[in-house]
């Protein structure tokens, strides 16, 4: 009887080993079921070492088609699967060009608040910063690689043209008319990037601000006249020719090039287009003096030069004193 009581427990100690070495992760795996492999494996990693970076490639996979690349990364961490090393490094790029949108939503809105806040005051920092609240979210982007490779081209033009809008304010204190015209040729660039931008990666902004903008320069880059026109602000020279006898107000020669190869066309219904009418001159306080007015260009040829005729109706000063705000 003793002998039978010692081999009956024997034979179900076996009994229990043999349950516990049952393979329950590949008929998951074969049922596609990842998730619950995974958790088995995580209680069990040395059992089940051998499937590990299978399943968690597999993980991997179906995180990056759902754009969780974080989550995607963490199952690439040390995985030895045979492409796991390809997809670690495509999820890095991916990650980036996601992080990048969220980013640019955040510089927008953050931008936007800015200048909302502090547009009443006039003077080199207050109108610069809210250009270095956007530059410094997104100037960390300049010399990264994305997986997107129009995505990346896009966004060095869109670093590149806020820097230099920052940039145009070193001359606030010596030619106020410069730093303007400077100032709103960058910001046309950078509008039109944003724009090539927000077309493909819808950006996710929040400020009213933000998406006034955003909604407001749609016609500029689906026309294609977008950088045709920032170029044409660049080439622009005035120099002054006369004097109204009536008020003293200035007479000014505009000149300039179509440099881009775009025909630019005034809108339905004009017979040209004004590079400065009706545009706002304040002087160094800030303080609005009068309208900046010019005759307007005919269709421009690409490559066309024009001269035409600017005035401002008051008596000014030099006009490096003055800043042209639309």
């Amino acid at each position: 009887m003793k002998k039978m009581k010692v081999l009956t427990v024997g034979i179900l100690f076996m009994s229990l080993i043999g349950c516990s070495s049952k393979d329950e992760v590949t008929p998951l795996i074969e049922e596609e079921k990842y998730e619950e492999a995974y958790a088995i494996i995580e209680k069990e990693p040395e059992k089940y070492k051998d499937k590990k970076d299978k399943v968690a490639f597999q993980l991997a996979e179906i995180a990056v088609s759902q754009k969780q690349y974080d989550k995607a990364l963490e199952y690439l961490n040390e995985n030895e699967f045979e492409g796991a090393k390809e997809l670690k490094e495509e999820t890095k790029k991916k990650k980036v060009d996601a992080d990048f949108i969220k980013d640019m939503a955040k510089a927008l809105d953050e931008r936007y608040k800015e200048y909302d806040k502090r547009k009443s005051e006039f003077s080199k920092e207050a109108n610069s910063s809210y250009i270095q609240k956007e530059l410094d979210i997104i100037k960390k982007y300049a010399d990264v690689d994305f997986y997107d490779d129009e995505l990346e081209g896009w966004v060095k033009e869109y670093v590149e043209a806020t820097e230099r809008q920052f940039k145009s304010f070193e001359q606030w204190d010596t030619n106020l008319f410069k730093n303007s015209l400077d100032s709103m040729a960058a910001n046309g660039y950078r509008l039109v990037a944003i724009q090539k931008i927000n077309a493909k990666y819808p950006i996710p902004v929040s400020y009213e601000g933000s998406k006034e903008t955003l909604d407001g320069y749609n016609k500029v880059v689906s026309s294609g006249e977008g950088d045709a026109n920032q170029k044409l602000y660049e080439t622009c020279v005035l120099k002054k020719v006369d004097t109204f006898d009536n008020t003293g107000g200035p007479i000014f020669e505009l000149s300039g090039k179509n440099t881009s190869h775009v025909y630019l066309e005034p809108e339905a219904g004009y017979d040209n287009f004004g590079i400065f009418y009706g545009a706002h001159l304040l002087d160094r306080n800030g303080d609005f003096v009068d309208q900046l007015n010019d005759e307007g260009l005919p269709f421009l040829r690409p490559g066309q030069a024009f001269t035409v005729k600017a005035w401002v109706e008051k008596p000014i000063g030099d006009l490096k004193d003055y800043w042209v705000e639309f």
